[in-house]
């Protein structure tokens, strides 16, 4: 256990067996990131997201970001613009493309627009052409939304019928263990591999029209990075860390987010903060 003022670092390395979707996951890298306020953790998340940058430098693929909304944005905005020479050591900006792991069904520049919050706090302070920033297509419904945002997808990762490898996915969680868009028992949560973009048009949380990612293309990330803060997450987050030292004793469909577990060498971060790690310690 490495502990320091700021923060307390788990590092584990968990073998276990899960089924997701039509996966199986055998074994995984889970790195357990505690923070004593936002501040601590925003810097922390933006270190991460910059030394995957920087690794890939040099690499003739592009370099694949998806990203949710939420208060992760901010977060990590924080970490980045606190201190503009961390980020300023990125040269592979030209080989970015950003899409959204999940995004609300409405006109671009809407308060609810994961676009617009993502836009106003990150993509305006950053070198990023809108070549790069991949939105939803407006004027559409759900689920031709979902279908249009899938056809650009495939033709930015140039996968075929293959499942898209993100270089690192950015995740919130709810208070009801949802991630992206992905909701405690729906349906969406037992789409085969080629759906790799959900639509939803019951979301319990307003607007009810929304697209995802699903959990096919999320377990197949390099780097997971989930980001959690607050006491109303804490009971929750206990229950994570419950399915995913137990898989079998938690139904994954009441708990998304613990559904979220990279294939093969994929990494899996979460960064919490003292609130929401009230109740988990005891699970690892």
């Amino acid at each position: 256990m490495l502990q320091s003022p700021h923060s307390r670092m788990w590092i584990m390395m968990v073998c276990f067996v899960m089924n997701i979707a039509q996966h199986e996951c055998v074994g995984t890298n889970l790195h357990v990131v505690e923070h004593s306020d936002k501040k601590s953790l925003g810097a922390a998340l933006a270190d991460d997201l910059v030394r995957i940058a920087r690794e890939h430098t040099g690499k003739d693929a592009p370099f694949t970001v998806a990203i949710s909304g939420g208060s992760l944005p901010r977060i990590l905005a924080s970490g980045l613009f606190d201190e503009p020479e961390k980020f300023k050591g990125i040269t592979n900006w030209g080989s970015w493309q950003v899409f959204f792991a999940d995004e609300r069904v409405v006109p671009l520049s809407d308060e609810d627009s994961n676009f617009k919050l993502c836009r106003e706090t990150l993509f305006n302070k950053l070198p990023l052409k809108e070549s790069q920033i991949h939105t939803i297509r407006e004027g559409l419904d759900a689920p031709h939304a979902a279908d249009d945002y899938q056809a650009t997808l495939k033709q930015v990762f140039g996968v075929g019928n293959a499942i898209p490898s993100f270089d690192v996915v950015l995740l919130g969680m709810g208070p009801d263990g949802h991630t992206a868009s992905l909701f405690p028992g729906h349906d969406l949560l037992q789409v085969d591999d080629q759906v790799l973009v959900g639509s939803i048009t019951d979301s319990p949380k307003p607007p009810a029209g929304r697209i995802t990612l699903t959990l096919p293309v999320l377990t197949h990330a390099k780097n997971v990075l989930f980001v959690c803060t607050g006491s109303g997450k804490a009971p929750v987050l206990k229950t994570v860390f419950q399915a995913l030292k137990h898989p079998n004793t938690i139904e994954g469909d009441v708990v998304p987010a613990a559904r979220v577990v990279p294939a093969g060498d994929g990494k899996l971060t979460w960064f919490v903060d003292k609130e929401a790690a009230a109740h988990w310690h005891e699970e690892l």
